[in-house]
């Protein structure tokens, strides 16, 4: 022990970490468990777990701060001020808030890294959101909160490389992979696409307010669609976080839902409107379909590293 003590401070003299310090011991013939029980790993803190922590607490602040003061907000145009704040207040939030939550969650119960895919996901929503609040909102913590958000999601560690045996048996959780799918967050995007009927004034360009006067049995079974999906949506996106082949068949309930959601929608329209509309619920609906079918098409190269 006296020896691997000596070594381990040479190396700690060179400013290397515990993973490279690892690498060099075994080089020099040490077993996994003596290097293990030299460098305390047992008794290393998780970075990514207070990372969790924060994430969640971040989420939390950026959807209970809702203060605005606009700038041009009565500018016309498909993409002003008005549609980028209901873009941001009522779509974009609401899905990086639970987003942020389960992968907190994630990173505190149940694996110590993240996937390049779901790191990418979050830093261009976090930045469109960042970016584009700053054009309708005079007050600056909303972007400094969604500027910290990502700061959290740049910091967290990505899975190492495939380690050796050894170094597996010394550092166990650096191997451990993330059983989960970047669907949850696709789910959760859909989901309040749907419950959200402020979304119609970024999608719909009708002066039809959809049919919501009409209380006939079809259209209450649809009142009762809309929740299921948005709150099953958030449940199911929860489950495939954390364990994508396990939960896969949630993906068919929601297929079958949304599919039952549109066609009601197509029938509705055809009888009490000129045409078809395409509002929140029919865009919601597509969207959980045309996600779920495309992951659990590609299952087995986006069930682990996606």
């Amino acid at each position: 022990m006296e020896n691997i003590t000596k070594f381990v401070s040479e190396l700690k003299n060179k400013k290397l970490n515990k993973v490279r310090t690892a690498e060099k011991l075994l080089n020099l013939g040490f077993s996994a468990k003596e290097i293990k029980d030299e460098l305390n790993v047992s008794k290393e803190i998780n970075t990514n777990k207070i990372l969790g922590f924060a994430l969640i607490i971040i989420s939390i602040v950026i959807y209970f701060y809702s203060k605005l003061h606009y700038i041009n907000f009565f500018k016309s145009g498909y993409f002003s001020e008005a549609h980028l704040l209901t873009l941001n207040e009522r779509i974009l939030k609401p899905t990086l808030v639970f987003s942020l939550i389960i992968l907190g969650v994630n990173l505190i119960f149940n694996r110590l890294s993240i996937n390049k895919s779901v790191k990418a996901i979050f830093i261009v929503i976090l930045g469109v959101y960042s970016i584009s609040v700053l054009s309708y909102n005079a007050i600056i913590f909303p972007f400094i909160f969604g500027i910290i958000a990502l700061i959290l999601i740049s910091f967290v560690k990505l899975p190492n490389k495939q380690m050796s045996i050894e170094m597996g048996e010394i550092f166990p959780y650096l191997n451990k992979k993330w059983k989960g799918s970047s669907i949850y967050i696709f789910i959760i995007f859909g989901a309040v696409l749907i419950y959200n009927p402020y979304a119609e004034h970024l999608f719909v360009k009708s002066n039809i307010n959809s049919f919501s006067t009409n209380l006939d049995s079809a259209n209450t079974f649809l009142f009762y669609l809309q929740k299921f999906l948005f709150y099953g949506g958030l449940i199911i996106a929860f489950l495939l976080s954390f364990d994508f082949s396990k939960f896969k068949i949630s993906l068919y309930i929601l297929i079958l839902f949304s599919i039952i959601t549109i066609v009601i929608r197509i029938f509705q329209d055809l009888k009490y409107l000129d045409g078809l509309s395409f509002n929140s619920l029919s865009s919601g609906s597509v969207f959980l379909i045309i996600s779920a079918i495309t992951f659990l098409v590609k299952n087995k190269t986006f069930a682990n590293t996606l």
